[in-house]
């Protein structure tokens, strides 16, 4: 199922632009009809919300059934299936039509109702009131231990990588709004498996006086039963990613390593809302 899924994300943008290509096709070549204006909203809303997630990642949280663009696909479909039953020309692409819209439903279909779950068992290890396991993870150039962090309230963040929108888009949220929490005394610190060579540079890239830690071999998402195996996309390996990641998870504690807050999320594309967490810690 894992390996399904890493197939499936790694081609989806591709795909979708390779349909938007012969949609724009199908307009040169049969003018505007209502067969490629229902293939057209089936495919370019989700490659827009795709791209955007992509391109600015500043969204760290959507709708799980993403309405919009659903309920633009589902006009696309209508129109698609009208136009197609009720085409009396052989002359042009109507069933090409037709059978894209089909496949961009299917693939945003998928992404919703699918590939945005994420499969896992809550860790029993960071519930709400029960204290910290200790962990290691790689900062400074030397293997750490989360019992350094004791003495100050901190917020953990497990994110999977760069490579995701939704974790990129979650720090951002963070970096936008830690002043007063920093000024209380709160550690930030965010844990990711992916190589340190890129952590380091999502360190410079931000400038915050956050803790942007490796954690090698996913040790201590192993350790806290949130890593998710085999769960990289395709293609990403090859950049030296490890083939399993973390789950998203956000740990806050007091300065005792007292869990006060642990979202664990479900769903990749629903993060919780960082003022949800930081009021917690700031000046407590």
């Amino acid at each position: 199922m894992k390996l399904l899924k890493s197939i499936y994300i790694g081609l989806l943008i591709p795909s979708l632009i390779l349909l938007t290509g012969l949609i724009v096709y199908g307009f040169y070549h049969d003018g505007f009809t209502l067969n490629w204006l229902g293939a057209a909203l089936t495919c370019v809303p989700f490659l827009l919300f795709m791209l955007r997630a992509v391109v600015f990642q500043n969204q760290p949280r959507t709708n799980p059934n993403i309405p919009i663009v659903t309920g633009l696909v589902l006009v696309g479909m209508t129109v698609s299936l009208f136009a197609y039953i009720n085409n009396e020309t052989t002359q042009n692409l109507s069933i090409y039509a037709f059978i894209i819209s089909l496949i961009a439903s299917l693939l945003l279909f998928l992404f919703i109702g699918w590939f945005s779950w994420l499969d896992r068992t809550k860790s029993p290890s960071l519930k709400k009131g029960g204290q910290l396991p200790e962990f290691k993870f790689w900062g400074d150039e030397t293997i750490t231990s989360s019992n350094q962090l004791l003495g100050k309230p901190a917020v953990i963040i497990f994110y999977r990588g760069n490579w995701c929108p939704f974790c990129v888009a979650q720090i951002k949220e963070v970096v936008s709004g830690y002043q007063q929490a920093i000024y209380s005394g709160v550690q930030f610190v965010l844990i990711s498996p992916q190589p340190d060579k890129i952590t380091k540079k999502m360190a410079q890239k931000f400038d915050v006086p956050f803790m942007f830690l490796t954690d090698i071999e996913n040790a201590a998402a192993k350790k806290l039963g949130i890593i998710d195996k085999n769960g990289l996309p395709l293609g990403l390996a090859d950049q030296g990613f490890e083939n399993s990641t973390v789950y998203p998870t956000v740990i806050v504690t007091d300065k005792d390593g007292k869990i006060l807050y642990c979202d664990q999320t479900e769903n990749y594309r629903i993060r919780p809302d960082a003022k949800e967490y930081l009021k917690l810690v700031v000046n407590n």
